[in-house]
């Protein structure tokens, strides 16, 4: 998708109607339509991209917070959903409960053919819990201590993307306190983009796969903006 205008609308969905939430599960489609990353979280089943976006939404509204970005000049049309960040606070354990992760995870896990589930469990989600023991400490779930960047997605090309991405950041900049930031990146681009925003690389693990291969980077902000 490629849109030029001068700054996108930025808020905070504390709700979403039928008309925002698909169309914030479409940009999400779009804007990951050729990621690897986001490929493997759907079991690279790329049929279920959607329902694994759907399925992040809906955790986000119990347990996180949903920031979106719209162009403002096609708001006439209905939703013009162009960036979505979805972040989860720290101690939001107390409400996203193994219960309510299982759930979701069940939901997403039972449409995979038995390779691919098999992968996906023992590989992905196990890989991540791997992931955030090494970068982030010892303890279960330990960047349950931080503001999780769990997904952030820009449906835009060229040179708006970056600054998208950053007013989509912006608000967890300033309302965050002493809390530590994490997020994952795969990307080199995206490595590089968050090195220059003052996060570090805490760990990284290699996914492999005969669907293919990645490796993601753990990075942290602790620094002040």
């Amino acid at each position: 998708m490629d849109v030029t205008f001068m700054s996108p609308s930025i808020r905070r969905l504390q709700e979403l109607t039928d008309e925002y939430f698909d169309a914030t599960v479409e940009c999400m489609c779009r804007g990951t339509e050729n990621d690897t990353s986001h490929l493997a979280a759907a079991g690279w089943d790329a049929s279920l991209c959607a329902l694994s976006h759907q399925l992040n939404l809906r955790l986000a509204l119990i347990g996180g917070q949903i920031y979106i970005a719209e162009n403002p000049t096609k708001s006439d049309i209905g939703p013009s959903v162009c960036g979505v960040a979805v972040w989860y606070p720290p101690g939001r354990s107390s409400v996203l409960t193994p219960d309510v992760i299982g759930d979701c995870m069940q939901e997403l896990g039972s449409r995979l053919n038995p390779d691919k589930r098999r992968w996906w469990t023992d590989e992905y989600i196990a890989g991540l819990g791997e992931l955030y023991r090494s970068s982030f400490g010892e303890e279960d779930e330990p960047h349950y201590r931080q503001w999780h960047l769990q997904t952030i997605i820009v449906d835009i090309d060229g040179n708006s993307r970056p600054e998208i991405i950053k007013s989509l950041l912006e608000p967890l900049f300033a309302s965050r306190g002493e809390a530590t930031m994490c997020v994952e990146v795969e990307k080199k681009d995206d490595m590089s983009f968050y090195t220059n925003m003052g996060f570090k690389c805490a760990g990284e693990h290699h996914f492999r796969s005969d669907y293919g291969s990645f490796t993601m980077c753990a990075m942290t902000f602790r620094g002040s903006t």
